[in-house]
């Protein structure tokens, strides 16, 4: 301890003895949930200092030097640090500059402790970072108040961070979106809730007036002016409108706005409020003005009451889907889209002129017609080409964009089975989906046959999940078979491969095609655990093939691969186990790729099926008749197959391709060192053709008729080309 210090310590320890109840504060209390650090290597100072804490109630721990106060910082929570200049090691400024590394000013008040005359190191502190200073020796009644200053101040700091967090889950509890305008700064605060309403990214900084105003429908943007000039001129309580405000996805959403501005020297300077969707209170749709959702189910329902109680008065309700509107959108942008909205709108009013008629928007890019008396399908097909043919007049859209829109129309009529307003839309929406399959820009009128159709699709999707569940290969009696179709080479009569293909056969329902099979498992998502199950049981009884006849171990199985793309890697490692379980070799196994759905190739989608050949899999490349060749996609199918013609021909002739357009193909296989299979073999005259121009292989009713694997037989092996 220096001389000076031993000078000063009776005088600090009469001070320590002398600090009473005087000298406390009134409320002991009010920092009993405060903690302060004291840094000091004087154990007389601790000791002062630890009594001044004390006294205002607030609990104290203490440390000899900088390292030891620096530890206690990561341990536990401090609201003030008291802390000597001068100690030995580390000296207050060192660990002031450490502290402030992790704690700002307002995070942590430091206040330095110092000799009285020591100006040099209080300035030195505040440059520093410190918050404050005491003097040694300690004035008792000025260290307590300063000290008592921080802590109040950390506490207001603390209560104001729990209000802020308050608002915060207040505001986010509330369906309604929340703006706060400072008038002076022309900054506006929009809340997360606010711009999701808007379609919004909730995190995306929106900070300018323009970003509200800017979304108003031109048609209310004056009404709204003159409510808010009125209210910032102080001459209404309050701001209350409701207006239209364009909504991310292109439409427009009606919204209740309210305010309430503060005023300085009569001058408004700051307004806050809330923003309400009250869209589904309203009647008419904000873009195009015809009835909106709510408005057309409650027409169409007092309609159908009245059907019901007199059928002499028929009616239908269509449904009208915008063909490609996403498109106009993303290519022209979305004014372009509203314009093109509206312009269909206008365009079906016209077209439907019966005064009882009733023309609505219920959805982004859909509309539907009430129309009365349609007492026939015919009569509603009618009516559902005339909305088909308005529909697709050219359209100039933002006085610059021509295009030619189309709809896809869907109709229906009552039906014993429509009893309600939902199952009527429920069958005007199935038509419509019927004419989208079809092509769109056309129009279907609901039947019966559809509502077939639907519970033959269903009936499958239910066959096709128990496949995929099941662990076991199906029975025979399954509706769902593995058909195999054999390819031959056309030079030698021996039998290259079967084509494998899932079949499905109802009791109730007519042969599903593959491609019916294929678009159930897509649209529900199991397309590629159904591939991998056809090609588990395609495998199976090849295996059992080759275990009662040695002669079938060299032929091959050729599988369509449709579903790869989803996801990889993981497609090529399940078709690795799959082979590999059933004990058949990649080598085995030829997987066929058609070019149409292939030609958005990447290259990591490339260097997937590249990989996959590497691995033994033989890769065929289908769809390659002259003029449609992928030369991009040639090199997937070196020292593979090529595919070209009709494929699972069942009896009838089939066009056969001009035999100079053959041999350029079989040219151009012989070049990538891959095999020619033409598909449509359908009589002898195509097998002379084949052998001539040096196509290898030929598949066809004349060379087999598709069957099950199960009652495939060692006649094929030496199956016949003359």
């Amino acid at each position: 301890m220096s001389g000076e210090n031993q000078k000063t310590q009776p005088c600090l320890m009469n001070l320590a003895s002398g600090l009473s109840e005087k000298d406390a504060l009134r409320d002991p209390s009010q920092f009993c949930s405060s903690r302060v650090l004291i840094v000091d290597d004087e154990e007389v100072s601790k000791l002062i200092l630890g009594k001044i804490c004390s006294q205002l109630g607030a609990s104290f721990d203490t440390a000899d030097d900088g390292l030891g106060a620096l530890e206690l910082l990561l341990q536990r929570r401090f609201e003030v640090v008291l802390l000597d200049v001068s100690m030995p090691g580390m000296d207050g400024f060192e660990v002031l500059r450490e502290v402030r590394r992790s704690f700002s000013e307002a995070e942590l008040p430091v206040v330095m402790v110092t000799a009285d005359d020591d100006r040099e190191s209080i300035v030195a502190a505040f440059r520093a970072g410190a918050n404050d200073y005491i003097t040694k020796p300690f004035d008792a009644e000025t260290s307590m108040v300063r000290l008592s200053t921080h802590l109040r101040l950390q506490q207001i700091q603390q209560e104001l961070s729990e209000s802020q967090q308050r608002y915060t889950l207040a505001v986010r509890g509330t369906n309604d979106g929340i703006w706060d305008w400072d008038i002076l700064k022309e900054t506006v605060y929009f809340s997360p809730r606010w711009q999701a309403m808007l379609g919004l990214p909730e995190l995306e900084h929106l900070d300018s007036p323009n970003h509200w105003f800017s979304r108003v429908h031109d048609n209310d943007r004056k009404r709204v002016h003159n409510a808010l000039t009125s209210h910032l001129a102080g001459q209404t309580e309050c701001f209350e409108v409701e207006l239209r405000m364009h909504h991310e996805l292109g439409e427009y959403r009606w919204m209740l706005c309210r305010g309430k501005a503060v005023f300085s020297d009569s001058k408004a300077v700051r307004m806050a409020g809330s923003l309400t969707d009250v869209t589904e209170g309203k009647s008419a749709d904000a873009l195009t003005g015809l009835p909106n959702r709510a408005l057309f189910l409650e027409r169409v329902s007092h309609r159908l009451q009245q059907y019901l109680r007199n059928p002499d008065r028929p009616f239908a309700v269509a449904i009208i889907d915008v063909d490609g509107f996403k498109g106009v959108n993303d290519t022209y942008g979305h004014a372009a889209g509203d314009e093109l909205l509206v312009l269909i709108a206008r365009a079906l009013e016209s077209s439907v002129r019966q005064a009882d008629s009733v023309v609505a928007r219920i959805g982004g890019d859909e509309f539907a017609v009430l129309v009365e008396d349609v007492d026939s399908q015919r009569a509603a097909s009618t009516i559902a080409a005339r909305l088909v043919d308005v529909i697709s007049k050219p359209a100039l859209l933002l006085e610059r964009h021509y295009i030619n829109p189309s709809a896809s129309v869907g109709i229906t009529l009552p039906t014993p089975q429509a009893r309600s307003v939902e199952d009527l839309l429920l069958l005007a929406d199935r038509a419509m989906y019927e004419a989208k399959r079809e092509g769109k820009n056309g129009y279907r009128a609901f039947s019966p046959e559809m509502r077939q159709d639907d519970e033959m699709r269903s009936a499958l999707l239910q066959d096709l999940n128990a496949l995929v569940d099941s662990a076991e290969t199906p029975q025979t009696d399954s509706p769902l078979q593995t058909l195999c179709s054999p390819i031959v080479n056309v030079q030698s009569g021996d039998l290259l491969a079967f084509e494998c293909r899932l079949a499905w056969r109802h009791p109730r329902y007519d042969e599903a095609r593959h491609g019916v099979i294929a678009e159930v498992a897509s649209d529900n998502g199991i397309e590629a655990a159904v591939e991998l199950k056809t090609l588990r049981m395609a495998c199976s009884q090849l295996a059992l093939l080759r275990r009662e006849d040695d002669r079938f171990d060299s032929v091959k199985l050729l599988l369509e691969n449709a579903s790869w793309r989803s996801d990889r890697k993981a497609s090529a490692e399940a078709l690795a186990e799959v082979v590999s379980s059933e004990g058949i070799s990649p080598r085995d196994i030829i997987l066929s790729f058609w070019q149409h759905s292939m030609d958005q190739l990447s290259e990591d989608e490339h260097a997937t099926i590249s990989a996959l050949g590497e691995e033994g899999f033989s890769i065929a490349l289908s769809g390659c008749e002259l003029g449609r060749v992928s030369l991009s996609l040639l090199a997937l199918a070196r020292q593979g197959y090529l595919r070209i013609g009709e494929r699972r021909t069942q009896g009838a002739k089939q066009p056969f391709e001009p035999a100079a357009e053959l041999e350029v193909v079989a040219t151009l296989a012989e070049g990538l060192q891959a095999g020619l299979i033409y598909s449509g073999v359908s009589d002898h005259s195509h097998l002379e053709v084949l052998k001539a121009i040096g196509c290898k292989y030929g598949q066809g009713p004349l060379l087999g008729e598709e069957k099950s694997l199960k009652y495939i037989t060692s006649e094929l092996l030496t199956h016949a080309t003359s």
